[in-house]
């Protein structure tokens, strides 16, 4: 629950779902140090502390825990380093956390992407990441590198990203596909000024040439990528005659129309 005026966040707990309950130990952390994100797939939470820290609940098998204990049992000692790592690495300094349809999410501030649950496992996704993009309870999930590229991956295959660019991506915004229940857009401006758009959906990840080939979109260069701020989350683009157009429409599954902003 975030206060709007105050910017606040709180957390809410429904008793009647089931694996969603917090035991007081998970609960006594948020009282002792407060939240400032806060995400939920349909069965698993995930809150980062005022001081940085990560913590999860709910459904074992799809992110309530970091790790599953079962999984411990079965590798014991010789992979304990590894299985650990990623309670070290967000236990401080983590920048964001998104939720999967099985999994959860969550930015380091030195650059490294963790996804967990799927049956208990935790995946450190390759490579190093500025910002963390989509989930949405869907399937994917994407990122920018610390080098300026795109990758996004399937919620069952984090160890296999896909790059959509290798450099020169300047900034990326990304809005979920809110009539179809899964997937998410992407839009993306280059260090040139070229703007892109792709469709991410069930790890099939196209580029939408209808709109990336459209002459009136490559003949000028575009800034100022932004949400929009209303209810469709469409998003707005400035062209570098100064005019802003509005880009995508989620309720209709239209990524390929625009109109100028007025």
């Amino acid at each position: 629950m975030i206060e709007r005026k105050t910017g606040q966040v709180g957390v809410i707990v429904d008793t009647r779902q089931r694996d969603c309950i917090p035991s007081d130990q998970d609960l006594e952390p948020l009282l002792e140090f407060g939240v400032r994100d806060l995400t939920h797939n349909r069965a698993a939470s995930a809150a980062i502390l005022n001081n940085g820290q990560l913590i999860s609940w709910g459904s074992r098998l799809m992110g309530g825990y970091l790790v599953d204990e079962a999984l411990w049992q079965d590798k014991r000692a010789p992979s304990w380093k590894e299985l650990l790592a990623i309670y070290h690495d967000l236990e401080k300094d983590v920048a964001s956390v998104s939720a999967m349809e099985s999994s959860l999410l969550a930015l380091t501030a030195d650059g490294n992407i963790w996804q967990w649950g799927v049956n208990g496992g935790s995946y450190l996704i390759p490579g190093k990441y500025s910002q963390l993009l989509g989930g949405y309870i869907s399937r994917d999930a994407c990122g920018v590198t610390t080098t300026g590229g795109l990758n996004c991956w399937h919620q069952n295959t984090p160890m296999q990203p896909i790059t959509l660019m290798t450099e020169g991506v300047k900034t990326v915004r990304s809005a979920p596909r809110l009539g179809s229940g899964y997937g998410f857009v992407v839009m993306s401006i280059s260090d040139d000024g070229q703007l892109s758009v792709w469709n991410i959906y069930y790890n099939m990840i196209d580029a939408d040439q209808a709109l990336m080939n459209d002459p009136e979109i490559n003949r000028f260069t575009w800034s100022d990528l932004r949400p929009s701020g209303s209810e469709d989350q469409s998003m707005l683009a400035t062209r570098s005659d100064g005019r802003t157009y509005r880009f995508y429409y989620p309720k209709n599954l239209d990524i390929t129309r625009y109109r100028l902003e007025r």
